[in-house]
C-alpha cells in the first residue's frame, strides 16, 4: 500500500455519496527532517492497523470501568465537595458510525459549503478529532445554547510552546444536509495527530482532582499515606485516564487564561494516546477488554511526548467560548 492509499483509506475516509466537493490541497512548508517524520509517521500506522481487526469492538457494546478498591467518600468525607463526573468515551476500532454520530475521527458531519479551517501555524488544514453528541455527553455538560453537536478540529502538528492550534464547533445537527465536506488533505499532515477512526462507547465514571489542584488542607492529609498513599490516589483514585469529556484534567496546567477576558478556562476534554497504563490498568482499565495494545491504544496517537494527553480548556465567560488545547504529560 502508498502513502496515498494508506492516507485515503486508513486515517480519513469518506462516506460513500456525501463528499462532493474536492479537499482543499496543502500549502504549509514541509522540511526535510518532517518528510522524514512523515514517512516514519506512516509506517508506525500501518504497524498499528494489523492490530484492529483481532481488537473490534461492535456497535452497542458496552465499556465498564472496575470500582476503585477503596470507599474514597467513607474514607475522606470531605472530598465530596470535589466529586465530579465524567465521560469516558471509550475509542476503540470498529464499524466507523455515521456522520452525524459520536466518533474519534472519520466523517464528520461537516457542510459542503463551509471551508476547512486553517492551522495558522503551517498553513495547513485543521483535522478532524472528536465529534461528540449531547446525549453522549455527562449530565450537566453545557453545550452552546441552540446546539446539539460538539466538533474537535486541530492541527496535525507538533504543538508550539506547548499549544496545538486547534478550533471547536458547535452545530445544531438537524441543520446540515446530506452534502458533506470532503476531509482535508493529509498531504502534510504527521499521522500520529490524525485519529483511526473509532467508535465511541460512552460511560459515566465518578472521580476527584489530582493532588496538585487540590485545597491545600485535603492535599496534606493524601500526602501524609492517612489512610491512602499518595501514589494510590493519583493512579487509582483521582481523574482517570483516556479519552473523556467534563470532569477533571489528569494533569494539572498552570496559567490556561482566556485570550479574551483573561480569566481561567475550564476543563473541557481530553484526548489520551492510551487509556490507561500498567500502573492505572487495574483501576482504569475496563472489564470487557484485555490487556492489548489495539484496545489500549485504538486511536493510533503518536503525538511529540510519548503517552501524551492533550487537554482543551474552554472559557464560558465569553460568548464566543474561546478554547485553547495543551499537549501535557
Amino acid at each position: 500500500m502508498n502513502r496515498r492509499q494508506f492516507l485515503a483509506s486508513s486515517a480519513l475516509p469518506l462516506a460513500i455519496g456525501c463528499a462532493r466537493r474536492e479537499a482543499k490541497p496543502a500549502t504549509g512548508v514541509v522540511t526535510a527532517a518532517d518528510r522524514e517524520r512523515i514517512r516514519n509517521d506512516i509506517v508506525d500506522r500501518e504497524k498499528h492497523l494489523l492490530l484492529r481487526e483481532p481488537c473490534r469492538v461492535q456497535l452497542g457494546a458496552v465499556r465498564t470501568t472496575p470500582k476503585p478498591g477503596v470507599d474514597l467518600l467513607k474514607e475522606l468525607p470531605e472530598l465530596k465537595v470535589l466529586l465530579r463526573v465524567t465521560q469516558r468515551l471509550h475509542p476503540r476500532f470498529g464499524d466507523e458510525p455515521k456522520p452525524d454520530f459520536t466518533k474519534l475521527g472519520g466523517q464528520f458531519l461537516w457542510p459542503s459549503a463551509e471551508a476547512w479551517p486553517d492551522c495558522p501555524t503551517y498553513r495547513i488544514p485543521l483535522v478532524p478529532v472528536l465529534q461528540l453528541r449531547i446525549e453522549d455527553a455527562p449530565a450537566g455538560f453545557a453545550f452552546k445554547p441552540s446546539t446539539d453537536l460538539l466538533q474537535l478540529l486541530w492541527s496535525p502538528r507538533d504543538p508550539v510552546n506547548g499549544v496545538i492550534s486547534s478550533r471547536v464547533v458547535w452545530r445544531k445537527a438537524s441543520s446540515v444536509g446530506a452534502d458533506l465536506a470532503a476531509p482535508p488533505s493529509l498531504e502534510h499532515a504527521f499521522v500520529g495527530y490524525v485519529p483511526v477512526p473509532c467508535a465511541i462507547f460512552p460511560e459515566r465514571v465518578m472521580e476527584f482532582p489530582p493532588l496538585a489542584i487540590m485545597p491545600q488542607q485535603m492535599r496534606d492529609t493524601i500526602q501524609l499515606g492517612k489512610p491512602i498513599a499518595p501514589d494510590d490516589y493519583t493512579n487509582l483514585l483521582s481523574a482517570s485516564p483516556g479519552t473523556k469529556v467534563g470532569g477533571w484534567q489528569r494533569y494539572a496546567a498552570d496559567g490556561i487564561g482566556c485570550p479574551t477576558c483573561k480569566h481561567s478556562m475550564d476543563f473541557l476534554i481530553a484526548i489520551d494516546s492510551n487509556e490507561w497504563q500498567p500502573s492505572t490498568a487495574k483501576r482504569w482499565k475496563p472489564t470487557e477488554d484485555p490487556d492489548t495494545e489495539g484496545h489500549r491504544s485504538a486511536a493510533g496517537f503518536n503525538f511529540a511526548k510519548p503517552n501524551a494527553t492533550v487537554q482543551v480548556y474552554m472559557c464560558r465567560r465569553c460568548d464566543a467560548m474561546p478554547t485553547t488545547a495543551i499537549l501535557c504529560g
